[in-house]
């Protein structure tokens, strides 16, 4: 299953999670959930009510356009995760994986849309690539690794 989101509706969402959580908690400092390996070289996750939550930039960290951070993601096969994708690049970007027939279709510079999918079980112990479809040939590709 996949689906997009908007950047505004998810950004509002959370913003009134967020101010609720405040009220009511207090604002206290628990743990977070989010962990990242490899110190930020691969995949970030984090929960979410249908799996696993990715945050990929649409520039690398030192802000060169045409790049994915994480330009690496560990995946398990079986394992439904939601791509957050965010391009912070001067330019429109997609985040693609051809193989499973994931897009989440173009994305302006400054918004982030979410694309949700399952790795298909028969995925294991291969790598599968990600690419940005019109920045391909300029090197924006990352890849998958299946567990």
């Amino acid at each position: 299953m996949k689906t997009r989101r908007s950047s505004s509706l998810f950004l509002a969402a959370l913003v009134a999670v967020a101010g609720l959580a405040f009220t009511a908690c207090g604002g206290g400092t628990g743990d977070s959930p989010d962990t990242t390996q490899g110190g930020g070289s691969t995949t970030t996750m984090g929960g979410h009510a249908n799996g696993n939550t990715l945050h990929v930039i649409g520039t690398d960290k030192n802000g060169a356009d045409n790049k994915f951070d994480p330009k690496e993601l560990d995946l398990k096969a079986g394992e439904t995760y939601t791509v957050e994708f965010e391009n912070t690049g001067s330019v429109a970007h997609t985040f693609t994986i051809k193989d499973w027939d994931v897009d989440t279709g173009l994305v302006n510079p400054g918004d982030t849309e979410e694309v949700e999918f399952t790795v298909p079980a028969d995925a294991a112990s291969k790598s599968i690539k990600f690419v940005c479809i019109p920045h391909e040939a300029l090197g924006m590709v990352g890849t998958i690794n299946v567990s």
